[in-house]
């Protein structure tokens, strides 16, 4: 899998660190990988809009809404989510949908459960997340005199944040159709479709991946320069880093009060300068970032480093069981590729 010349396939993306002996497989059965959200607020309980908690094990998001959907005779449209969940996983999350649904505890068929019913004034929104909790099994997991140093490290110091190996499907499959789907329209003038929109954001991710490597080859990861384009904790709003500003916000990075980023690209860009420069050079060693460029009229920016928390471990018959807590959109394979040699079972790709 490339992005122009560049190899962006998962193993050979540079890490952050220096490789261990840490080696394993992760993911053979879904009760292997167990992901629960937190949107960071609470259901009010009272108003115009059902939260359903729910469990689901071998479904994506879209599929609980559809069952849902044809069960009580409401719209997919009326229904709300955060974030989509993994379908080869335990995903626990919160779904709304409007007041004239019926919902009750338990089970909708096979695979979905209703573990609780609240109310709100609110439909859920996309993005509305705050972070996701996961639960890790790694099997045949070896080399683990070296995991509680590793560990301390990433707790420290953080994780490039990669999109995952997920995002691209097996060996790349999805990040091809995108390509054959540009091959037909080079500008990206043609309106896409929703299942289309999705190609195109795994192009994005493709081109990010390349940004982040980039930075580790140069070892700019962490240098705040003018041009830059930064984010605060609870901020929406990013900051270009100027001359009169450099000190400045190279001190709120040291101190973990801003973040550097990286373009999901666009038309409009935010960076200027060397960054700029750098960004503008990954995207057009590829056909695929013209294409971007007519699609999505903005750039977005994403993080270049996240940090996970509330990290620890269990070893049991040669199992490893990880948790950890990662900001929304941040991929568990990030931290897994960061801590030694993880295997990733196949199926998993299958998304």
């Amino acid at each position: 899998m490339l992005w122009g010349q560049r190899p962006i396939d998962w193993h050979q993306l540079p890490a952050l660190y220096p490789p261990t002996q840490i080696q394993g497989i992760y993911r053979a059965d879904p009760q292997a990988f167990i992901v629960e959200e937190d949107l960071g607020v609470e259901p009010s309980g009272s108003g115009e809009h059902w939260w359903l908690w729910i469990e689901k094990i071998g479904l994506t998001t879209e599929e609980v809404i559809h069952r849902l959907s044809n069960t009580w005779g409401i719209k997919p449209a009326l229904f709300g989510y955060a974030g989509k969940k993994d379908r080869l996983a335990v995903a626990r999350q919160w779904i709304s949908c409007p007041i004239e649904a019926k919902p009750q505890l338990g089970g909708v068929g096979v695979g979905l459960e209703i573990l609780a019913i609240h109310r709100d004034a609110q439909k859920i929104r996309v993005g509305q997340l705050h972070g996701n909790r996961f639960q890790i099994r790694i099997d045949a997991i070896t080399g683990l005199e070296a995991l509680p140093e590793r560990l301390a490290l990433i707790t420290r110091s953080g994780i490039p944040n990669y999109f995952g190996p997920q995002r691209f499907g097996r060996e790349g499959q999805t990040l091809e159709r995108v390509r054959q789907l540009s091959q037909r329209d080079p500008e990206g003038r043609r309106r896409l479709r929703h299942n289309q929109s999705m190609l195109a954001s795994a192009a994005r991710g493709a081109g990010f991946n390349a940004i982040v490597a980039e930075h580790l080859d140069q070892g700019t990861l962490d240098t705040v320069q003018c041009g830059a384009v930064l984010q605060r904790p609870g901020d929406l709003r990013e900051q270009v880093v100027c001359q009169e500003t450099l000190l400045e916000w190279s001190a709120r990075v040291e101190a973990r009060d801003a973040v550097l980023t990286g373009a999901l690209f666009g038309r409009r860009c935010l960076s200027r300068h060397a960054v700029f420069a750098m960004e503008q050079g990954i995207q057009d060693a590829d056909p695929l970032g013209r294409w971007l460029l007519g699609i999505f009229p903005y750039e977005k920016r994403r993080a270049l480093r996240v940090w996970p928390s509330d990290l620890d471990w269990q070893v049991i018959d040669e199992a490893l069981t990880l948790r950890f807590t990662l900001p929304k959109g941040s991929f568990a394979t990030a931290v897994l590729k960061e801590i030694g040699a993880i295997g990733i079972d196949d199926a998993c790709l299958d998304q």
